[in-house]
């Protein structure tokens, strides 16, 4: 047996919706058409028994031209009868038309915002997972032996973190903004004075101020530029 095509399973989960909707609508309509068509039945049954039952003479003188009695008081009433029932199945066939066709359409927006919603949902998984995946990733990376390879990701991070357009930032020092490629990860904590990798351990800077800082912390270089920690 074939496997269905993402293409089939789209027709065939819009057709069920359709039809769903227009179950609906039939159940509706179903008992009321049911009604009148007994009563169109009756009517025609009346007008058919009443007709048989019309006297000769009554013919006779329809088929001369006046109208007899018998059809002014009797056929003409059943026959009036049976048009208004057969008006009325013509009316609740044509209603029942109008609202399968407006169930056909409203069984499509269904389908669609539901299969939207379930596009949403999914997406918004994946990008869950994907987050998760993320920091799971930068937590390795901020405890990676490998300081050195491990910097390029987390700046990109960081980068990304203050930077709407990922094209400038601002050096957590000095404060001037500066092109996104030219800046510098820093350590707060230099490595060689117990820092680590971890974010809250680093900051974007200026290529002069992290020149200058060297082997100073964050505290001892802000007091040397002479202003109070950020």
């Amino acid at each position: 047996m074939r496997r269905r095509t993402r293409k089939q399973w789209y027709q065939y989960h819009l057709a069920k919706a359709q039809e769903d909707a227009r179950d609906v609508i039939t159940s509706v309509y179903s008992q009321e058409i049911e009604r009148i068509r007994g009563v169109q039945e009756q009517a025609w049954k009346a007008f058919t028994k009443a007709r048989e039952n019309e006297p000769v003479k009554s013919k006779l003188l329809a088929f001369f031209g006046p109208e007899s009695q018998y059809r002014i008081e009797i056929l003409t009433p059943l026959k009036s009868d049976l048009a208004v029932a057969d008006r009325a199945l013509s009316d609740a066939l044509e209603r029942q038309r109008q609202r399968l066709e407006e169930a056909t359409r409203q069984g499509t927006e269904n389908y669609l915002e539901a299969r939207e919603q379930r596009r949403q949902e999914t997406e918004a998984r994946d990008q869950r997972v994907a987050q998760r995946e993320y920091e799971r990733r930068l937590r390795y990376l901020e405890v990676s032996p490998a300081i050195r390879s491990a910097a390029r990701p987390l700046k990109e991070h960081i980068i990304k973190q203050q930077s709407e357009d990922g094209l400038s930032v601002t050096c957590f020092y000095c404060h001037i903004v500066i092109s996104a490629g030219a800046s510098h990860l820093e350590h707060k904590r230099p490595i060689s004075r117990g820092g680590t990798n971890s974010r809250a351990n680093l900051v974007l800077s200026c290529a002069p101020c992290n020149l200058r800082k060297a082997r100073k912390t964050h505290e001892e270089f802000i007091r040397e530029l002479g202003g109070g920690a950020p």
